[in-house]
């Protein structure tokens, strides 16, 4: 019924067509009549035909619109087409959504104005650049809903233009990233208490060290300083030998201040100050810091200077504090196995032109197998006095001199430390 209507119209309209056309004065035959006429009825079959079929497509085409719409309006995200301006042109649901705003009152509004203030600056800028690149770019802003809430967004936002007017228009995804945002923060806030934490961790570490790089210093200024008061008590010195005391007390105080300051730049800054020096001039200062531990266990002490050694690029403060380390180590390892006749050499031989390599022997009770794989572990010790930093630390300024520090045992009992340091 509906189809003869519309046949019925159409037969309408083309009457119309024809009697508004001249008429034309034809001679036609009744077999010219009769074909035209199955002509007619031909055309019209097709045409019934083509009419079906567009029908057809026009469902189709209504139900993918549908689709399509639905689609496009409930994608987990807004969808928004603004002009060159920066305003809606067109909106999905979700967009609406987001923003909290029904989709009639978005049409023709600037988006920017849903923003907070600080973010406005920011989308503009993310506009401009992708109108002027024509690319896809990206960038993070923070909406204001109409109730008065906020979150942040992600926005995608790509430019094309019209190939008629050549006029451009940006399409744009919108995406809420709250609970990513929450979680940033949450972690940042997360990372900010392990960092203090780690700053607390490390002045905890950083007072252990300094207090075990001072304790010799320390012990040499209390040992200067309690000879020099028994003396006094007593009334039997010389002047010479207090002000000798208490130049080397002085001494020593000057060092302590001088550890302190590059274990400070060590430790912080990894810093060091390096000179040439040689290494006569260290090791005899080594020397005289560990003659105080021998007073209450004598033990020999061997070292034959190098002749003419080349000048070294060392930092000499944490050397000597190296080198008293591993020999106070020895020193006390000696005592606590009782070894009946002690001794410590120091050797110092040039191995190439520009380097000398460094050996602290003692002949004590050694290294164990099992506790050499730990041996310069922070906080590992076989002492139940020690902290267990001297050796860790000790590594890391022979290390940061390029060099390895390194333990074998001696043939003849004990301990060999030795390293290398070049000029």
């Amino acid at each position: 019924m509906l189809r003869r209507k519309k046949f019925q119209q159409l037969a309408e309209r083309a009457k119309e067509v024809l009697e508004k056309r001249p008429l034309k004065k034809r001679t036609i035959s009744y077999d010219d009549v009769y074909k035209l006429i199955d002509e007619l009825d031909l055309c019209q079959v097709e045409l019934e035909l083509q009419y079906e079929d567009l029908q057809s497509a026009l469902l189709e085409l209504e139900e993918s619109r549908h689709r399509y719409a639905n689609l496009y309006d409930f994608i987990p995200f807004g969808y928004f087409t603004l002009n060159q301006h920066g305003r809606i042109l067109e909106v999905n649901e979700a967009g609406a959504n987001l923003i909290g705003i029904k989709k009639q009152k978005l049409i023709d509004s600037n988006l920017s104005r849903y923003m907070i203030a600080n973010s406005q600056p920011i989308f503009n800028e993310h506009c401009n650049s992708t109108l002027n690149e024509m690319s896809l770019n990206t960038c993070e802003v923070k909406f204001l809903r109409k109730g008065g809430s906020s979150f942040y967004a992600q926005i995608n936002s790509k430019a094309i233009a019209n190939s008629i007017t050549d006029e451009k228009y940006l399409l744009m995804f919108i995406t809420d990233i709250s609970n990513q945002k929450e979680q940033e923060e949450h972690l940042h806030s997360h990372k900010h208490k392990i960092a203090s934490m780690d700053r607390t961790r490390s002045m905890g570490e950083f007072a252990e060290i300094i207090s075990h790089e001072l304790n010799h210093p320390l012990g040499v200024i209390l040992n200067y300083l309690h000879g020099s008061i028994r003396r006094l008590e007593q009334g039997s010195f010389e002047l010479k030998d207090i002000v000798h005391a208490l130049k080397q007390a002085s001494e020593q105080s000057q060092r302590v201040t001088e550890i302190i300051l590059r274990m400070k730049n060590f430790t912080y800054k990894g810093t060091m100050n390096f000179e040439l020096i040689d290494i006569n001039d260290i090791i005899k200062v080594v020397i005289s810091l560990i003659q105080y531990e021998t007073l209450e266990f004598p033990i020999n002490i061997h070292y034959l200077p190098i002749k003419n050694p080349p000048l070294l690029t060392v930092d000499k403060i944490h050397i000597e504090q190296v080198m008293v380390n591993i020999a106070r180590n020895a020193i006390e390892a000696m005592r606590d196995a009782k070894v009946s006749e002690p001794r410590l050499i120091i050797e110092a031989n040039q191995v190439t032109p520009n380097s000398i390599e460094i050996c602290v022997i003692d002949n004590g009770p050694g290294v164990q197998s099992d506790t050499l794989p730990k041996l310069f572990s922070p906080y590992f010790t076989t002492k139940p006095y020690g902290v267990g930093l001297g050796l860790a630390v000790s590594r890391t300024i022979i290390e940061a001199h390029g060099s390895q520090l390194v333990v074998e045992a001696n043939p003849f009992g004990g301990a060999c430390f030795k390293f290398i340091l070049t000029s």
